[in-house]
């Protein structure tokens, strides 16, 4: 039998806790860090606010799959943890005509953040199949996940409704709810 004492069970334990803590946050940061990437490369506005509440938000925000609330600290992701330990979560931008004009519509594109190989990974996720998307791949590269979530987003505003909408990507402003581009 084993000579293990309790002392050394707690040690174990407590690094356990402290490994898990380093895991979740990191996985939690990715979103944020992929929100500050786009918005840089888009040379986007930092905040607007909303003409009811006074709540000043980001116009390029990390947001909670569960809720579709956005958050402001990578605590507000972790309920989003799969199983699979891939965290959920989603980008939200938000476009207007100008900055002081209302409405705004928030689209928003799901991600998925992992760990393979000691490294974080993240994807474009299907948020119904529960599965990355087709044509997109996990990868660590923030930069190439940026430029297709940027890609995409152009290729829909750019759309002209006179040539009808059968090969359109599936997307809509939904001016109550924010629309989600899977």
């Amino acid at each position: 039998m084993s000579k293990i004492k309790f002392r050394d069970l707690r040690e174990l334990y407590r690094t356990k806790i402290e490994r898990e803590d380093e895991w979740r946050n990191a996985l939690a940061k990715a979103p944020f860090d992929l929100c500050k990437k786009i918005a840089h490369k888009l040379d986007a506005p930092e905040t607007w606010t909303e003409p009811v509440t006074n709540r000043v938000r980001r116009y390029i925000e990390a947001i909670s799959l569960t809720d579709k609330k956005p958050q402001t600290s990578a605590a507000g992701l972790f309920g989003d943890i799969t199983k699979r330990g891939e965290l959920l979560a989603g980008v939200s931008i938000t476009l207007d005509r100008e900055s002081k004009t209302h409405p705004k519509h928030s689209i928003h594109f799901s991600i998925a953040v992992r760990f393979s190989n000691k490294a974080v990974q993240i994807c474009r996720w299907d948020a119904k199949a529960m599965t990355p998307l087709a044509n997109s791949h996990w990868s660590s590269d923030l930069d190439a996940l940026a430029n297709e979530i940027i890609a995409q987003l152009k290729t829909f505003l750019e759309h002209d409704p006179h040539e009808g909408f059968e090969k359109q990507i599936q997307l809509g402003f939904v001016r109550d709810e924010p629309s989600i581009l899977h």
